[in-house]
């Protein structure tokens, strides 16, 4: 008797790609599908450049409010 190998059954309901701005705001939102989207397909692209923003903008913004003078201990 010869024996088959079952093949695994396609997944019953193709879900499109979640495009990477709504990946962002479905972490909020619809946290279960976008992780799962992420696990079939992850990509590094969104993520580096919106902590690179995130970084520019504190940085930024603490540049401003540091007293410079003080920290070089250059009081005059």
């Amino acid at each position: 008797m010869a024996t088959t190998a079952s093949l695994p059954a396609p997944e019953a309901q193709s879900q499109p790609a979640i495009s990477s701005i709504g990946r962002i705001i479905g972490v909020f939102f619809s946290p279960k599908a976008t992780f799962e989207d992420i696990a079939r397909k992850p990509s590094w692209a969104a993520p580096i450049i919106l902590l690179t923003l995130i970084g520019l903008a504190l940085n930024i913004f603490l540049v401003n409010k540091a007293d410079w003078r003080s920290f070089f201990g250059r009081n005059s």
